[in-house]
């Protein structure tokens, strides 16, 4: 090719490491329009959050967040038994999962054994915004991709692990600045969630 069209940085630098030249890569930080985000989010008003609040039960603990497709690489098993892990250490903890998949039948069994997990359905566009301002973490410890861009104009932390088929936007989170990336086995994830969660 003539000219590289770069994801990331990361993706700028394997690209040089397989010879082509540096000076014929533009990086573009791949990323998503956040500006009706944020205009979502700055209508919402602390009524309307304290009523969902109400809605769904939820107690006065830390809150963590899944939103998107629940389907095998996002490693649904694992954010499940990773959630009870923390629960465990913070009693308080609860678990807001909002999409569909192939794999939602597990979050709907875990949700009727837990009534801490509060599994709300699919929710698209300005629909989620709400779910995200009553959460303190967003837990993606499977595939990472643009939803992390809708993390950081949320301001809800991404949490996930060093998962080798993230896509190429994971090289946006900055460990423990902007996010948190664990070693990819459960008891490293709940440590370092929980920590973050009682770490104001």
């Amino acid at each position: 090719v003539d000219w590289w069209f770069a994801y990331s940085t990361e993706v700028r630098e394997a690209i040089i490491k397989s010879g082509f030249v540096a000076e014929r890569i533009t990086n573009v930080q791949n990323t998503i329009d956040t500006s009706a985000l944020l205009s979502v989010k700055a209508a919402i008003s602390a009524h309307q959050l304290a009523s969902l609040r109400k809605e769904l039960g939820l107690g006065g603990g830390p809150v963590g967040i899944y939103c998107g497709r629940i389907y095998k690489e996002k490693r649904i098993e694992f954010l499940v038994e990773a959630c009870f892990g923390i629960r465990k250490r913070i009693p308080s903890f609860e678990l807001i999962i909002a999409g569909r998949g192939p794999d939602q039948d597990k979050i709907i069994a875990a949700a009727r054994q837990a009534k801490w997990i509060h599994y709300v359905g699919p929710k698209f566009g300005d629909a989620r915004v709400p779910y995200f301002l009553l959460s303190d973490v967003s837990l993606v410890p499977g595939a990472v991709g643009l939803s992390i861009i809708d993390c950081f104009a949320l301001e809800v932390p991404l949490m996930t692990t060093k998962f080798p088929y993230h896509g190429p936007e994971v090289g946006y989170l900055k460990n423990r600045e902007n996010g948190l990336m664990t070693e990819d086995d459960l008891e490293s994830y709940v440590t370092g969630v929980s920590g973050m969660l009682v770490d104001r």
